[in-house]
This record gives structure tokens, sequence and C-alpha cells, in this order.
């Protein structure tokens, strides 16, 4: 029987520089086969352990049952009935708060999109009802706006000219090179 080697690691064990450097482990096909088997033991017995908790919990259950009067089953399987039902219950109250939620963000961000505001907004708004979400959009847009608002005066102030000499003001950029100009062209000095 010739035996496999498996390799584990791409390179053929040289370094930089070509310096030998640890070798990559190899396994033989019987390691292999004994670490599967090893694997495969050990979740067997789990399974079997759960299948045994499992069995062992229905047999106290039926046997919990056969004690039981008619009154007593009736009233159990009523009351399982009724444990049942409030699992579906909240299931289905959490799946429709999952969708409700889907929902409002999905009208929030076409509400963002309309509003000219970024999506990324999105993730700051209350979506515990319709009206909550609404109402921090509107906020949300008010605060957002008055931001970009502000920087965008503040980027557009310009800066006053300096007074050259006494309190003649400076002139402009455009009145300069005008000035300039005239006095190029025609000899004019104006101030």
């Amino acid at each position: 029987m010739t035996l496999k080697r498996i390799y584990f690691s791409p390179d053929d064990g040289a370094g930089e520089g070509g310096e030998a450097t640890q070798q990559p482990k190899t396994f033989t096909q019987d390691e292999v086969d004994r670490m599967i088997g090893d694997r495969l033991s050990k979740e067997r017995k789990k399974y079997e352990k759960d299948l045994e908790a499992k069995v062992s919990e229905a047999k106290t259950e039926a046997e919990r049952m056969a004690a039981m009067s008619a009154d007593e089953k009736a009233a159990h399987e009523k009351e399982q009935q009724e444990k049942a039902r409030k699992e579906r219950e909240d299931a289905l109250t959490k799946r429709e708060a999952a969708i409700q939620l889907r929902e409002l963000r999905a009208e929030a961000l076409e509400t963002l999109a309309d509003k000219a505001l970024p999506k990324a907004l999105a993730d700051c708004l209350d979506y515990s009802s319709a009206e909550k979400c609404k109402e921090s959009i509107e906020t949300i847009g008010k605060v957002f706006n008055t931001a970009v608002q502000g920087e965008v005066e503040k980027r557009l102030k310009g800066h006053t000219p300096s007074q050259t000499g006494g309190n003649v003001p400076a002139q402009s950029r455009a009145a300069q090179l005008s000035a300039q100009y005239q006095q190029q062209k025609y000899g004019v000095k104006t101030e």
C-alpha cells in the first residue's frame, strides 16, 4: 500500500535567501484517517448523549402523563397548547418588528434622498415608530442644513483688505489692475 503525503503549506521549506526553514507538516493517509475517525467518534458520542437526554425527557413526560387523571391531562395539554401559541405569537411579533424596521428604513432613505441629505444619516434616525422616524428626519435635516449653511458662509466670507497708509482704503485687485492698465496705455495715473 502506498501512502500519500498531504502538504498544508504551499512553499517547499525554503525561506528568503534560499535558507531552509521549518518543513511543512505532512500527514500520512493513516494519520488523516485516524484524525477523521477521532472527530467522527467525538461527534457521534455528542449526538448519542443529546439523543439520550431527549429520550429520557420524553419518558419522564410519558410517566407523568400516565400518572395524571383525565382532568389533569386536559389541563396539561391546554397548558402545552397555550405555551406553543405564545411561542408562535412571539415569533410573529419579532418578524413584524423586523419587517416594520426594514420598511421604515427604506422610507427614511427615500425621504433623505428627496431632501438631498446624505444616506449615512439614516443610521442616526429613531425607528421606533413612523412618527418618530419622520420627526427625527426633520430634526436631523434642520441641523445638517444649518451646519452646511454655516460652513458655506464661513468659507464665502471674504477677508477685509488691509489699509495702505493713513485712512485711504486699499483698492480691490480689479481696481489695481485697472489703474495699472490705464497708466501703461495712456500714461494716466489714477488714485
